[in-house]
C-alpha cells in the first residue's frame, strides 16, 4: 500500500488509524494478511481523481442489511450465448452490483425425465466483464462507475467463487481505446471501462452487507429458473435436479420395457439390471452427497457456508412415484447373466440398434439408442459382478461392455496397386438396388469423403453407386471428376461366430502398401472381397515397421484367422503373422500366402 501510494510505511499506519484507510483483511487464525490489491487500486485511484469505482473492501461494515433494489439480465451477444443476471443491492455508502453469467438450458437424456445435477455454464473472459460493467453502470447510474462496487461471480466445480471487480473508466487510458471484439454488442466507437479483479470471500460480503449474500448456483441458473425466481417474489424455488441419475435409470428403464422389437427376456433383463443400481430411498430428497459448501454453492471449501442465503434449493424427483405409476417398482429382479448369455444378447442389441434405432437405421431414434446401451451398461455391471463373486475371472476377461457393431467402415480413395486390389475394384460391374442401413451408413460416409475435395456445385450432381461383392459384402463407390471414392462395410464377427465358407478357403491375405483406412482383401476360388473382422478396427493400417498400425493389421489378421478356423490361432502361426506384418516393405503391397500360415499351424 505504502509503494502505491508513494509515502512511508508510517504515513499508511497514520491513514489507517485517522480511518482514512479501512483496516487491513485478516486470515482465518486472525492474522493480519494486509490490504486486497483490488481496495488498494481502488483506494489509490480515487484519491488521485480517476473515474475508479468502490472496492467492496472499502465498504464500512453495514448495520441495516442491504437491501435488493433491482435486477436485469444483460444480453451482450445477439446470440444470446453469453448474458449476464445483473443484481444491485444498496449498502449505505454505494450499490453493490453482483453480475453472474447465466447457465445453459440443461437437455434431459430423455424426454419426461429431470435435468441431470449439472447444467453448462458460461465462461465470461475480460472483454463480456468490461461489456457488462459497462452496461450496468448506464443502467443504473448514467454510466458513473464511482457510484457502486461490483461483484463478479464465476463458476467452479458447480460452485460459486466471488471476485471484487475494480473498474477504472478512463477514456485517456491507451488500453481503453483499444477496440471491443466485434462479437459484442458493443458501438464503433464506444470505449469499455478498464477491470481488475482480485477474490472475496462471502464472509467478507456478508460483513459489509449486513446480511447474507443472496447466492446462486452458477451452474443450475439458467433463464428459465431465473424467471422462477422473480416470479415468485426474489425468494428461494425449487429446483429439481436428477444427482445420481436414478430418474434417468427409471425412465430409461420405461422405455426399454415398451420396446416391442427387443426380446422379451432381454427387456426383462435390462430393466432388472438398470433398476438395480437405483437409490429409492433417495426419492423426493433434497441431495445427500452434498457438503455444506457444496450445498450453499460455495467453491472455497474454507469459506462460511452460513455468509450466503441461497436462492436455488436442490431436490431430487420423485422418480419412485414414477416407477410405481409404470409397474416397474415392485417387479422381481432376474438372475443375473452368464458371460455367453450376455455376450449373445449385447451382440443382438448391437444389430438392433444398426438396423432399426441408429443414425442410418428404419428408425433412428437416439434416445432409444442411448436408453438401450444403458440397459447393455448396467447388465455389463451385473454379469461381471456375479461372475467375480462365482470365481469365474476368465470367463469375463474379453467381455466386450456393449456387445460388438455388425460392421466396421473402411474407405480409400488411392490407387490399387496389387491384382486382386484390382479385380476387386473392377468386379463392381452390377449395381445393386437396396436401402438397408449398411448401404446408407456407406452412402453418407462417401459423400462426407467427397466433400473435402469436390466442390458444392459438383457434389451435387453425383450418385452413389451399391454393390454386393462375391462374399454379399456391402460395397460403395462414387466417381468424381478426378477421383473414385471405395467405402466397405467390413462384416465384424463376433466371438464364437465363424467366417462363411467362402472366405474360410481363402488362397491368400493381401495388403495394400500404407493400406490406412482401406481394407484387408482375401483371394478366394469365387473372386477377391475383404476380410473379416473379429472386432471393429477405427485405426489405421500400416506394415514393414514396429508400431500402432502394423499392431492394428496384426491383431485383425489373428482375430480374423481364429474365426475361420473356427478355433484360437497356435502361437507359430501369430508369431509368423507378426514375421510377414512387421517385415515386410513398406511401399510394396503385403501379400501373405495361405500355405505360410499352415506351416504354422
Amino acid at each position: 500500500m505504502a509503494r502505491k501510494l508513494g509515502v512511508t510505511p508510517q504515513r499508511v499506519h497514520q491513514m489507517q488509524a485517522s480511518g482514512v484507510l479501512v483496516s487491513p483483511e485478516r486470515d482465518a487464525d486472525g492474522d493480519v494478511e494486509g490490504w486486497p490489491e483490488t481496495y488498494a487500486e481502488a483506494f489509490v485511484g480515487r484519491r488521485l481523481g480517476r473515474r475508479v469505482s468502490q472496492s467492496v473492501f472499502g465498504l464500512s461494515p453495514s448495520t441495516v442489511p442491504a437491501e435488493l433494489v433491482d435486477d436485469t439480465v444483460l444480453r451482450l451477444r445477439s446470440s444470446d450465448d453469453c448474458t449476464i443476471f445483473a443484481m444491485r443491492l444498496q449498502h449505505p455508502e454505494a450499490s453493490v452490483v453482483f453480475l453472474q453469467p447465466l447457465a445453459f438450458e440443461p437437455e434431459p437424456v430423455f424426454a419426461g425425465a429431470a435435468p441431470s445435477g449439472t447444467a453448462r455454464s458460461v465462461r465470461t473472459d475480460d472483454e463480456e466483464i468490461r461489456l457488462a460493467v459497462r452496461r450496468s453502470a448506464d443502467l443504473w447510474f448514467d454510466g458513473d462507475v464511482t457510484q457502486a462496487a461490483f461483484v463478479l461471480v464465476t463458476e467452479r466445480y458447480g460452485s460459486a467463487s466471488f471476485w471484487d471487480i475494480v473498474v477504472t473508466d478512463d477514456p485517456t487510458a491507451v488500453e481503453q481505446q483499444r477496440v471491443a471484439p466485434h462479437w459484442l454488442e458493443v458501438g464503433s466507437h464506444e470505449q469499455l471501462p478498464l477491470v481488475d479483479a482480485g477474490t472475496v470471500t462471502a464472509a467478507v460480503l456478508r460483513d459489509r452487507l449486513g446480511r447474507p449474500v443472496p447466492a446462486f448456483l452458477p451452474d443450475q441458473l439458467t433463464p428459465s429458473v431465473l424467471e422462477r425466481w422473480q416470479a415468485n417474489g426474489r425468494q428461494p424455488v425449487v429446483i429439481v435436479r436428477d444427482y445420481g441419475a436414478n430418474d434417468r435409470a427409471v425412465v430409461a428403464a420405461m422405455m426399454i420395457d415398451a420396446l416391442e422389437p427387443v426380446p422379451e427376456a432381454t427387456r426383462a433383463a435390462m430393466v432388472s439390471a438398470v433398476l438395480e443400481g437405483v437409490r429409492w430411498e433417495d426419492s423426493g430428497a433434497a441431495p445427500s452427497e452434498l457438503t455444506p459448501n457444496m450445498a450453499a454453492g460455495l467453491a472455497d471449501w474454507d469459506d462460511d457456508p452460513a455468509a450466503v442465503a441461497q436462492q436455488l434449493v436442490l431436490q431430487l424427483p420423485d422418480f419412485a412415484s414414477r416407477a410405481s405409476a409404470a409397474g416397474l417398482r415392485d417387479r422381481p429382479m432376474t438372475v443375473p447373466l452368464t458371460p455367453s448369455a450376455f455376450t449373445k444378447i449385447a451382440n443382438d442389441t448391437q444389430r438392433l440398434l444398426f438396423d432399426l434405432y441408429g443414425v442410418h437405421g428404419k428408425q433412428p431414434a437416439p434416445r432409444v439408442v442411448s436408453a438401450l446401451e444403458l440397459g447393455l451398461d448396467a447388465l455389463f455391471r451385473q454379469t461381471q459382478t456375479a461372475a467375480y463373486r462365482a470365481g469365474d475371472y476368465t470367463g469375463t476377461a474379453d467381455l466386450s461392455p456393449r456387445g460388438v457393431a455388425p460392421f466396421s467402415f473402411r474407405s480409400w480413395s488411392d490407387q490399387a496397386f496389387h491384382p486382386v486390389s484390382i479385380a476387386f475394384e473392377n468386379s463392381l460391374t452390377t449395381p445393386v438396388r437396396a436401402d438397408d442401413a449398411a448401404f446408407r451408413a456407406i452412402s453418407a460416409e462417401l459423400l462426407r469423403q467427397a466433400e473435402i475435395s469436390v466442390d458444392a456445385e459438383q457434389l451435387r450432381g453425383l450418385r452413389v453407386e451399391l454393390f454386393r461383392d462375391v462374399a454379399g459384402v456391402h460395397v460403395g463407390r462414387l466417381r468424381a471428376k478426378d477421383r473414385t471414392y471405395y467405402c466397405v462395410a467390413v462384416p465384424v464377427l463376433p466371438e464364437g461366430a465363424e467366417a462363411a465358407g467362402i472366405v474360410r478357403s481363402f488362397a491368400s491375405i493381401v495388403v495394400e502398401p500404407d493400406s490406412q483406412m482401406r481394407p484387408v482383401f482375401l483371394d478366394t476360388s469365387a473372386g477377391p472381397t475383404v476380410m473379416p473382422f473379429g472386432r471393429p478396427f477405427s485405426g489405421g493400417f500400416t506394415h514393414g515397421y514396429s508400431g500402432h498400425g502394423p499392431g492394428n493389421l496384426q491383431t485383425s489378421i489373428i482375430a480374423f484367422l481364429e474365426r475361420a478356423g473356427g478355433r484360437p490361432v497356435p502361437d507359430a502361426t501369430a508369431e509368423l503373422v507378426r514375421a510377414a506384418v512387421h517385415g515386410a516393405a513398406q511401399d510394396e503391397p503385403l501379400v501373405i500366402p495361405r500355405g505360410l500360415l499352415a506351416l504354422g499351424a
